[in-house]
C-alpha cells in the first residue's frame, strides 16, 4: 500500500461497529500499518483492539491469522487481538451472554 492510500475496510466492519456503537461501545478506525482495524473502549475501562474479517469460504477453510498481513502477524504474535467476523462475535467479546463463536486461536 502506498503512503496516502486508503485501505480496503472489509465489507462487514461498518455493521460490526454500528453494533459496537449502538451498546455504547465506543470505537476507533485505525489505519496503522500493521495494527488491527478497530480499537474499542468500553466504559468499564476495557480497551480492545479487534481485526475484522469479512465471512467467506476462504476464511472458513484457514486458520483466521493466515488472512493477516506480515505485519499484523508480527501484532498479533504480541498481543493476541481477537479476530471476528460477525456481530454477534464482536459482541461476545464484550457480554458474556452474547452468542458468537470469537476465533482468536492460531
Amino acid at each position: 500500500m502506498r503512503v496516502g492510500q486508503a485501505r480496503k475496510r472489509d465489507g462487514n466492519e461498518r455493521e460490526i461497529v454500528d453494533a459496537l456503537r449502538k451498546v455504547g461501545i465506543r470505537v476507533w478506525r485505525l489505519n496503522a500499518e500493521g495494527l488491527p482495524d478497530l480499537l474499542t473502549f468500553q466504559a468499564a475501562g476495557l480497551w480492545l483492539p479487534i481485526e475484522v474479517k469479512r465471512q467467506s469460504a476462504k476464511a472458513r477453510r484457514l486458520a483466521m491469522t493466515a488472512l493477516l498481513t506480515p505485519a499484523q502477524l508480527e501484532t498479533h504474535a504480541v498481543t493476541k487481538f481477537p479476530i471476528v467476523e460477525t456481530v454477534a462475535q464482536a459482541l461476545a467479546l464484550f457480554f458474556r451472554d452474547a452468542p458468537g463463536d470469537v476465533r482468536t486461536k492460531t
